[in-house]
């Protein structure tokens, strides 16, 4: 099968960079098989769209949430019967839509996995804003104090992995402990309410380790959602390990559920990340989000 790999050199912070030369040596003798490298964000929206006119089949994301989430973007933009199938190699530091796909263990059997692996259909979301910008997402979107803990994320270079998220997570508790007001439509039902922090999950988790939608599945036509009401910070730091032992609904002030639309207008500007990808940042000017699911949306290479 014609196969494009797009390898993302800055993935886990830039430690991915330092995996090319194994990459290339595994498919130098690969005819089917044709590598790019990305050079700056956005790179593989642009390499993704351009794989169906080339004659690839099957487009792997070899890198972070980041990779999948601009290659999806890139494969949306082509007619579904021409769309190529997506495989990962998870070279990032949460890797949570490859979890949610049951992509894990050594790098050269998810290589091989990616490469000849079958896939099936699953769902993606997307986003429209009151800026006119829309964008699909795989894994997660988060808005308020999730957003918070991605933008300070960046910050954590010494750590790796889950510690990134978790120190980030800390940071933002104790010094940027926020809220929003909204009114809201979701599916058929109206909703108001003041919340710390609004986790829409394709997927079952992020940030590596927090179970935002324990059985959460990427097949159902829905997305689920985690929403935290107003707390202490104390409670804060409680919920933080709840999510992590995917215990939270247990807590009087989280909700959880499940939808397929949901329309939002906040009394405040909104910052929102979608699957660790900043959309609206601490400038933000976005106070109204459309939400959806798309169903059966891309053909991924999955285990599960």
């Amino acid at each position: 099968m014609p196969t494009k790999l797009i390898f993302n050199p800055t993935a886990n912070l830039g430690r991915a960079s330092s995996l090319l030369p194994e990459i290339l040596s595994a498919v130098k003798d690969m005819p089917d098989v044709e590598m790019n490298v990305t050079l700056s964000h956005g790179h593989a929206v642009e390499m993704a769209s351009k794989a169906a006119e080339e004659g690839f089949e099957r487009v792997i994301a070899m890198g972070g949430d980041g990779t999948t989430h601009e290659i999806v973007n890139g494969l949306m933009t082509i007619a579904e019967p021409l769309r190529p199938e997506l495989g990962i190699v998870p070279l990032g530091s949460g890797n949570d839509f490859s979890f949610a796909g049951g992509l894990k263990g050594e790098r050269s059997d998810l290589l091989d996995f990616a490469l000849h692996g079958k896939s099936r259909s699953v769902d993606i979301g997307v986003i429209h804003d009151n800026l006119g910008r829309h964008e699909y997402w795989v894994n997660s979107l988060g808005i308020g104090l999730d957003a918070l803990i991605n933008i300070y994320s960046r910050q954590m270079r010494v750590v790796k992995g889950f510690w990134i998220y978790l120190l980030a997570a800390l940071r933002t508790i104790l010094f940027n402990y926020t809220s929003f007001r909204f009114s809201a439509r979701m599916d058929d039902a109206e909703w108001k309410d003041s919340l710390t922090m609004l986790v829409i999950a394709n997927g079952k988790r992020e940030g590596g380790a927090f179970m935002i939608a324990p059985s959460g599945r990427l097949d159902d036509n829905k997305l689920d959602f985690s929403a935290a009401s107003n707390m202490s910070r104390l409670q804060m730091i409680r919920t933080l390990m709840a999510y992590i032992k995917g215990t939270q609904n247990n807590l009087p002030y989280i909700h959880a559920g499940s939808f397929t639309s949901l329309d939002l207008t906040a009394d405040c500007p909104l910052i929102l990340h979608a699957d660790g990808e900043i959309l609206a940042g601490l400038d933000s000017q976005v106070t109204h989000v459309q939400i959806e699911s798309v169903p059966a949306a891309i053909r991924l290479v999955s285990r599960v």
